[in-house]
């Protein structure tokens, strides 16, 4: 391997160490040769700080322009509607503007994580 990725200053809370990465390569019945060890090492550092910058930051949430694409029709359906019990809740959104777009006249399905709300 010829190129590192791990930065000067490392996170105090970075877990990546030799005898971290030589453990887990043992318990997959993996080897590297001993001449690697500390290129993948840095490599995997340098991973963790992306992930852990990008973990730390705030999630990034659109504000949603509800005169321009109102929820209309929001319901639970019914069974005959969701026989499958597939979904939770059925929503008419339709852009006010008629700009067109990609999703112009289209029907599509969101799956909404835990703690997520439509609006």
């Amino acid at each position: 391997m010829s190129a590192t990725l791990a930065p000067k200053e490392l996170s105090p809370e970075n877990p990546v160490t030799e005898a971290s990465v030589t453990d887990t390569l043992d318990k997959l019945n993996l080897t590297l040769r001993d001449d690697e060890v500390g290129d993948y090492t840095s490599f995997l550092k340098g991973i963790w700080e992306v992930w852990h910058r990008v973990d730390g930051m705030d999630d990034y949430v659109p504000a949603v322009d509800e005169k321009r694409f109102p929820r209309e029709n929001v319901h639970r359906p019914t069974k005959e509607e969701n026989a499958s019990n597939a979904w939770a809740w059925k929503v008419h959104i339709e852009d006010k503007e008629k700009c067109g777009g990609i999703l112009a006249g289209r029907t599509v399905c969101v799956k909404v994580g835990t703690g997520t709300s439509l609006g």
